[in-house]
C-alpha cells in the first residue's frame, strides 16, 4: 500500500483531533475515514464500560481492513460482501486477530475479548466486541487496553482515535450513547502510544472516571485526571 509521509499525515491528525473535540455524532466520527489519503489510514474506535462489562466497537474503512491477514488473502469483495460472509471473517479470521492484537486487563486481571460481529455501514466496517464478567466492584478499577491492530501492516502509519463511555446501556441503547453522546474521555492509538491506562471508581464512587493517557484530551467533566503512558 501507499504510505503517506510521517509529517503530512501528523497535520492531518491534529486538524482530525480538533473536529473531534466538539460534541461527537456517529456520522462525526465516521467521516474522517474517507476523505483523504491520510485519513485513509485512520480508524475510530468507542469503548463503554459498564457495570460489569466492556463493550467496544472499532471502524475501519476498506483500505484497512483489506490489510488484516487472512482478508487480504481471501480476496473478498468487500463492497458486494453477504453477511454470513462477514460472520465467517469474524469467527475464523478476526476473532484470532483482535486475540493477538487487543488485550484488557482490570486490576491486572486479563478477560478475553470477544467478537461478536462485522457490520458494514456505508463502506465502513464496524468489528464488535464485548469482555464479560468483568469486576469494577473496587473503590477505584484499574483498566488497561492495549492495542496493536493494523501497525505492522501498515508501517507503523495507523493511528486510532478512541473514545470512552460509561453507562450500563446495551443493544440499540447503547448505540444511541454512541451516536449522540459526548465521550467523558479520548486518546489515540499509535505505534508510540499502545497502552491507554484508566481509572474507574467503583460503585460507591459511580459515575467517574480518570483517564491516564492523553494530556490535552479532555477537558470536561470536572474530575478526570489526565497523564500519559507509551507502550
Amino acid at each position: 500500500m501507499h504510505i503517506i509521509s510521517r509529517r503530512n499525515f501528523s497535520a492531518a491528525l491534529t486538524v482530525l483531533f480538533l473536529l473531534t473535540a466538539a460534541p461527537v455524532f456517529a456520522d462525526d466520527q465516521r467521516n474522517f475515514h474517507t476523505t483523504s489519503n491520510e485519513e485513509q489510514l485512520v480508524g475510530g474506535s468507542r469503548w463503554c464500560f459498564g457495570k460489569d462489562n466492556i463493550v467496544g466497537n472499532i471502524d475501519f474503512n476498506i483500505l484497512l481492513l483489506m490489510e488484516i491477514k487472512g482478508i487480504k488473502e481471501g480476496h473478498y469483495d468487500l463492497n458486494t460482501i453477504s453477511d454470513e460472509q462477514l460472520r465467517q471473517i469474524a469467527d475464523d479470521i478476526l476473532q484470532p486477530y483482535i486475540t493477538k492484537r487487543l488485550s484488557i486487563t482490570v486490576n491486572d486481571k486479563p478477560y478475553p475479548v470477544k467478537v461478536n460481529k462485522i457490520v458494514n455501514t456505508g463502506g465502513i466496517y464496524t468489528i464488535w466486541l464485548f469482555s464479560n464478567g468483568v469486576n469494577f466492584n473496587n473503590p477505584v478499577n484499574h483498566v488497561r487496553i492495549n492495542y496493536t491492530l493494523l501497525f505492522e501492516e501498515t508501517d507503523n502509519v495507523h493511528v486510532n482515535l478512541a473514545y470512552g463511555y460509561l453507562s450500563d446501556a446495551t443493544g440499540d441503547e447503547l448505540q444511541k450513547v454512541f451516536d449522540f453522546s459526548r465521550p467523558v474521555f479520548l486518546t489515540t492509538f499509535d505505534s508510540r502510544n499502545q497502552v491507554w491506562q484508566l481509572s474507574i471508581k467503583g460503585p460507591a464512587n459511580s459515575p467517574a472516571a480518570e483517564n491516564i493517557t492523553n494530556p490535552a484530551a479532555n477537558k470536561e467533566p470536572a474530575g478526570l485526571v489526565q497523564g500519559a503512558e507509551k507502550g
